[in-house]
């Protein structure tokens, strides 16, 4: 294991705890405050090119590298919150619809 890929895996273990935290607030606000569908898109569009690439060198005969299974953790994760995005998102609009129909408006 070399230097580069410590300091890679510590990376990847600190945007993982960034985005269980993410997902533990949308949980618990169940609203997607300070959100972005497209960034965190483009985050898992990330975690699938880098998975890709480990991918691609165990292709060619190096050793297989621990950082496959953390690149896709990280992507199941990330998937994760950008579902709980989406459905949260959606909710809020009928919340509000219906709040509007309760209160007379």
């Amino acid at each position: 294991m070399s230097i580069s890929d410590s300091l890679e895996a510590m990376m990847l273990c600190c945007f993982s705890i960034g985005w269980y935290w993410s997902i533990f607030a949308m949980l618990w606000t169940r609203q997607p405050y300070g959100k972005s569908a497209a960034f965190v898109s483009c985050t898992i569009v990330g975690y699938a090119l880098g998975l890709g690439a480990k991918l691609l060198l165990w292709h060619a005969g190096q050793p297989f590298s621990y950082l496959i299974v953390l690149y896709s953790w990280n992507l199941v994760v990330t998937g994760v919150d950008l579902w709980l995005f989406l459905y949260f998102a959606g909710a809020a609009p009928a919340q509000a619809r219906k709040g509007r129909a309760t209160n007379g408006i």
